[in-house]
């Protein structure tokens, strides 16, 4: 593909992203998940880890723009791996054994949430474009 191609199709695609989480959050009753999107568009490479504080407030919005991450556990126990829905609700998706890892497709509109075993909250993840693994200490 030629270079002039391919700024293009980046260009349109950045421009989608944009009115995608525009109109995502227009939909969305929530003001919190207005001034996270647009957060989003001015970190969206570098991924963040929030406090379990924030959970409450917090729903994952759909997107097309796929990103793979690996959960590395370097804890000394296991932990698990929950994504939270559009609608705020808590979905399992692995068991990580200790020094072990899982990789996962989400977005970086969405949410993962790491606990201990016994279901209490460690930290939650917002992937960036550009995070490839996130070690849970």
């Amino acid at each position: 593909m030629a270079r002039s191609t391919i700024m293009t199709v980046a260009a349109l695609l950045v421009a989608s992203i944009s009115a995608y989480a525009s109109s995502a959050v227009a939909s969305t009753p929530t003001a919190t998940n207005a001034a996270l999107a647009a957060k989003l568009q001015a970190e969206l490479p570098k991924g963040r880890t929030l406090s379990c504080a924030a959970r409450a407030s917090l729903t994952s919005i759909s997107s097309l723009v796929r990103v793979f991450v690996t959960y590395q556990n370097d804890r000394t126990a296991p932990v698990s791996l929950w994504w939270i829905d559009e609608s705020g609700k808590e979905v399992l998706y692995a068991k990580i054994l200790a020094g072990k890892s899982d990789m996962q497709a989400g977005s970086f509109t969405s949410f993962w949430v790491i606990k201990d075993m016994a279901g209490r909250c460690i930290e939650i993840i917002q992937p960036g474009t550009a995070t490839d693994t996130v070690h849970i200490k």
